[in-house]
């Protein structure tokens, strides 16, 4: 007797907890909305936040100083590193998305352009 009220509770608790997970997921279930909320924030985490962008931007336009200023002795150097500068600095400014791979890549045009002198 007490095994079949046991059961019985447990098959209506198991009722009610699958009709509200229904209603609460429009019948999709927890799993599936689990599996989109780590989609949604591994996307979100490809892109830098905007103190991290700020981060970003500062470190490509110092490297790119430093190099301007280690060239000080050749003004055509100096001044194709800054228009090189001028020009990544533009396009990761312009970006609405900025991930890392984007300043880095401006990081690695800076150090082909250095070794090109």
């Amino acid at each position: 007797m007490i095994d079949n009220l046991s059961k019985r509770f447990e098959n209506q608790l198991t009722s009610i907890i699958e009709k509200t997970n229904n209603r609460l997921t429009n019948n999709l279930g927890l799993d599936y909305l689990d599996q989109q909320w780590d989609a949604i924030n591994a996307y979100d985490e490809e892109f830098l936040d905007n103190v991290n962008r700020n981060f970003g931007i500062n470190e490509v336009a110092n490297a790119y100083k430093d190099a301007i200023a280690d060239a000080a002795s050749n003004p055509a150097q100096q001044q194709r590193l800054t228009k090189l500068m001028n020009d990544q600095l533009k396009i990761l400014k312009e970006k609405d998305k900025l991930t890392e791979y984007d300043v880095e890549r401006a990081k690695t045009l800076l150090d082909i352009e250095k070794q090109r002198m």
